[in-house]
């Protein structure tokens, strides 16, 4: 479904054109038709209302450019899609199937149409382009006939929005349009604010809009380019400043400089020659009244920005105006321009990547071969509430301030929706699947039911501890107990492990963990893991006891089957805790922090503070955790501090997987070729560089029996589920729907078959022995090997280590109730 966004300003003479062909492509659109008025006087509102009743008309009642009512329509809740059209645009035969064809095929984030003239089809208006380092919007195959033009880049570096098809949840989070700008390159500033989030951009020249603009060379054109001219030199040259200003590193704008200097002197001197220089002035005067504005919206943009100009910008050719070329002397100017543009680029790329590379080698070397290692471990803490933003103040100021000097992670993604499986995964590198320890019980059947060991469901592995105790380091843990209870193998390898209280908090391990500190020698090497349940509602901190039963009983609920019931106080009252859960957090884990800012630790330990999973706060209908793969639940922080590491933020997803092998790279240490191939994670030293890695992160959760859910969140921002129980999947694209509202299983059909393939593949190999058959049939695989048959069950038995002549009989569950209880982790 795709609502239709139609931005008109006296533009009647065009309407029915415009209205009648999106009434003859309706069927594909199936949403809404708007027409938002900007302050028509011509009477098109009245006009629409009495001669297209199937129209809805809103009226904005001024004109705040195409921009103000853009946002108009995308502010309104509606289809996930919004096709925007200037109010002097139609569309052609066939233009939605092809844009959703290339939807289909081409997943990004907004799409572009080829703009033709009305009265001559053949003749383009132009394609998409590219973004010029200067602020200008160079657009392809610009008045040129169809014939004669260059094949369009189908990725291009910005698009024009006089048609558009762009998802509401992905123009939501670029910030919408700048009704700053009123119009000339807020379509520029858009693309660039939605590519440097990670969105993508895509051009279908096969689908075409046909605009009622005068052909060039009319009298119409000249008339109406003498009307806009005084517009243009008082609205260009400001809007390119504050898009400049918005999405350019410093460095960049410095080492342009030059370029930008000469490029403006140009449109000074062209606005003399058009009698245009008060309309430049006053737009400059404009500009730095809104520069308090525009310097806030750069630092939203730059805090959460993904792609580095680099990738943003090109030096195309320039897309000089036909009146401008026609000037005595501009095409000399024009090719001066462009060959000195090109050389600034240049030598600015080069000059930028030296100084990174020689500020990242003299600076930030990724390597403490004779460090020691702290570990704090924060469970049930979401990673949208440990440092969330720069200069955004969050849940946990001590540690928001210890993240100032991290790498910080803003995309890190657990393997595993609750402690037992995650931690284990955080120590071995390994998915749960793989290491075996995917429920607190090995096997749920027998009579007391038998606790889960690493050292039995994967017994060649070798855990992080066990191999820096093998390099001769000290090692000790304090945890929360529960699901960190030694007894299902963390312990091996650590010289002292405190696990005797359950669901502990900092209060308790930081104290022990100082304790132990000061006990040690000083010249010794150590491992230091610390871990707390502050955040977790089984902490005797986290509720009053009323609402601790009531927090119990709407968990068992929520485990039962049903979303847990509860009125807007009760969410409310939930959220509180949480939050004052995280600040009691921090404030008991500030101690350890300091003493580890003290110089005699300070350049010789590195620190990682890594979340297990998250918890849920009401987002899909659920609290608590485990039951769900939601990336309230799957994301989480993750933030290395290295000596010599300068502090930044990393905006690619990586995995809690990966951070053992860092910690081995980091410290020196290369694996053996048996725990280099037991390692699923890999190094992140590359993106401590400041390199870009492409990495899929799968997850699971068998959570007690009641779930079977298996998950793959992509790099490009797509996720899918794959229930076991149901054999279902859900997709997702988390760039423009991070809350993970919309299912697209069924309207994306490819991407889904194609990643619930690999999902199936990654926990499911086929096949399990040489010349092996095998189906999944819900919770049991089937084997066919030659003439015997083989059944596994899989929620039991998830390494598929015990075989079945028949299928084994429905496993029920034992004493629920007093598992629940404990606090069943």
């Amino acid at each position: 479904m795709i609502d239709v966004c139609v931005s008109t300003h006296d533009n009647l003479r065009d309407l029915p054109a415009v209205l009648d062909a999106l009434f003859a492509q309706r069927g594909v659109l199936k949403g809404r038709v708007r027409v938002i008025d900007n302050g028509s006087t011509d009477g098109g509102p009245q006009w629409i209302r009495r001669e297209r009743r199937w129209v809805e008309v809103v009226e904005l009642g001024r004109n705040g450019g195409p921009s103000a009512s853009r946002n108009a329509a995308l502010r309104e809740p509606g289809a996930p899609w919004v096709l925007m059209l200037d109010g002097d645009c139609s569309l052609a035969p066939g233009c939605i199937e092809a844009l959703l064809l290339d939807r289909a095929n081409n997943p990004a984030e907004a799409y572009s149409a080829r703009v033709v003239y009305a009265d001559d089809p053949g003749r383009i208006y132009y394609d998409a382009g590219t973004a010029h380092f200067l602020g200008l919007l160079c657009m392809q195959n610009a008045h040129v006939p169809a014939s004669q033009a260059l094949p369009p880049a189908r990725d291009p570096g910005a698009v024009s929005t006089s048609a558009l098809l762009v998802s509401r949840e992905a123009a939501l989070r670029a910030g919408l349009f700048d009704e700053g700008y009123f119009f000339f390159g807020e379509d520029l500033d858009f693309s660039l604010r939605l590519r440097a989030l990670g969105g993508r951009l895509r051009h279908v020249p096969e689908a075409v809009v046909l605009h009622h603009k005068p052909l060039p060379g009319s009298s119409a054109a000249a008339l109406e380019r003498s009307r806009r001219r005084w517009c243009r030199s008082f609205r260009q040259g400001p809007n390119r400043w504050r898009t400049l200003l918005k999405v350019c590193r410093a460095g960049t704008l410095l080492r342009t400089s030059p370029m930008h200097l000469t490029y403006e002197s140009v449109e000074a001197l062209n606005a003399l020659r058009e009698a245009c220089a008060w309309a430049h002035l006053r737009g400059l005067l404009g500009f730095m009244m809104d520069l308090p504005r525009v310097l806030r919206q750069r630092r939203g943009v730059q805090s959460s920005r993904r792609i580095e100009d680099s990738e943003l910008f090109g030096n195309p050719t320039l897309g000089w105006r036909p009146e401008i070329r026609e000037v005595a002397g501009a095409r000399i100017l024009q090719r001066a321009l462009e060959r000195a543009c090109g050389f600034f680029w240049s030598a600015s790329a080069a000059l930028l990547f030296l100084s990174l590379s020689a500020s990242i080698t003299r600076a930030s070397l990724p390597s403490c071969p004779d460090c020691s290692l702290v570990v704090i471990g924060l469970d049930d803490v979401r990673a949208d509430r440990v440092a969330p933003s720069v200069g955004k103040p969050g849940w946990t100021p001590r540690l928001d301030r210890f993240a100032a000097d991290a790498v910080v992670f803003t995309q890190a993604v657990s393997p595993a929706p609750w402690t037992l499986p995650a931690f284990v995964s955080l120590f071995t590198a390994l998915h749960p699947s793989r290491h075996g320890v995917v429920n607190r019980y090995s096997d749920f059947s027998s009579e007391p039911p038998i606790l889960a060991r690493l050292s039995q469901s994967c017994p060649g592995a070798r855990t992080l501890t066990e191999v820096l105790r093998g390099k001769g380091l000290r090692t000790a843990a304090f945890t929360g107990g529960a699901g960190l209870t030694g007894v299902y193998g963390l312990a091996s390898g650590f010289e002292v492990y405190e696990d005797s209280v359950t669901f502990g908090g900092f209060g308790r391990s930081v104290t022990q963990a100082l304790s132990w500190l000061d006990s040690r020698k000083t010249e010794e090497r150590f491992f230091l893991f610390v871990h707390g349940y502050d955040a977790h509602g089984f902490n005797s901190a986290h509720f009053p006891q009323a609402e601790d039963k009531l927090f119990r009983a709407r968990r068992n609920e929520g485990i039962a089957g049903a979303p847990p019931p509860s009125t807007p106080r009760e969410r409310h009252l939930r959220r509180r805790r949480y939050g004052e859960a995280l600040r009691r957090l921090d404030k008991n884990l500030a101690p350890l922090l300091d003493r580890l800012d003290r110089p005699d630790l300070r350049g010789r330990v590195l620190v990682v503070v890594v979340g297990d999973h998250g918890e849920e706060l009401f987002e899909h209908g659920g609290i608590d955790h485990g039951l769900t793969l939601y990336d309230e639940l799957l994301r989480v922080p993750l933030l290395l501090r290295v000596p010599g590491v300068k502090g930044r933020r990393v905006n690619f997803q990586v995995r809690t997987l990966d951070v053992m092998p860092t910690i081995l790279d980091l410290m020196g240490m290369t694996p053996d070729p048996e725990l280099a191939a037991q390692m699923e994670g890999v190094s992140l030293l590359p993106a401590l560089r400041g390199e870009k890695m492409s990495l899929d992160a799968f997850a699971e959760t068998d959570f007690l029996l009641h779930v079977s859910l298996r998950g793959l969140r992509t790099f490009d921002g797509w996720k899918a589920v794959y229930d076991r129980h149901s054999q279902a999947t859900r997709l997702f694209r988390l760039s423009s729907d991070p809350a993970e509202r919309h299912d697209l299983a069924a309207s994306e059909t490819t991407r889904r078959l194609a990643l619930e393939e690999r999902i199936l593949q990654a926990f499911d190999q086929e096949p399990l022995v040489a010349q092996a058959q095998g189906s999944v049939e819900g919770r049991l695989k089937k084997v066919h090997e030659n003439s015997a048959i083989w059944v596994f069950d899989l929620w039991t038995d998830p390494m598929r280590g015990r075989k079945w002549d028949e299928p084994p009989a429905p496993v029920q569950p034992k004493v629920f109730e007093q598992r629940r209880q404990e606090g069943s982790r």
